[in-house]
């Protein structure tokens, strides 16, 4: 949302035929806790990538295949969130990657049932994450 404030500006001109003339300015001002259209095209990308984490995961891979996405998906969300102010939507989104990203570093396959479990609870906090993180942007606001 943009508003637009009008500033009247008096000023006195030395000629007498425009002592009386008033000098209007506009000024846009933006919201700041509205999305840019820049910004929305960068959370897009982020959440993409995050999406394709959340599909991934419910389809089953291996550790390795695993490994090579979460790398992935983590560039393009730093990249897309590098010019995005401190948010909650930024703040969901990073905890969505993070989740991923730990259960990438915990990934171990010799505790079987035990470690699968571990990986599914880990995946379902970043989809949580996720979810919420899509809720604040459908609203094109950076807080709720």
């Amino acid at each position: 949302m943009h508003r637009l404030f009008i500033f009247l500006v008096l000023v006195s001109l030395p000629s007498a035929a425009f002592a009386d003339t008033f000098i209007v300015s506009a000024q846009l001002l933006t919201d700041s806790n509205t999305l840019t259209p820049n910004q929305k095209n960068e959370v897009s990308e982020a959440l993409r990538a995050l999406r394709k984490m959340v599909s991934i995961t419910k389809a089953g891979l291996n550790q390795r295949e695993y490994a090579s996405r979460v790398l992935d998906m983590a560039a393009t969300v730093d990249e897309s969130l590098r010019n995005l102010p401190d948010s909650q939507l930024k703040a969901k989104i990073l905890r969505s990657k993070e989740a991923y990203v730990t259960a990438n570093s915990e990934w171990d396959n010799k505790f079987g049932e035990l470690n699968k479990t571990f990986l599914q609870i880990v995946w379902e906090i970043g989809e949580k994450n996720l979810k919420e993180a899509e809720a604040i942007f459908q609203n094109g606001r950076l807080n709720p």
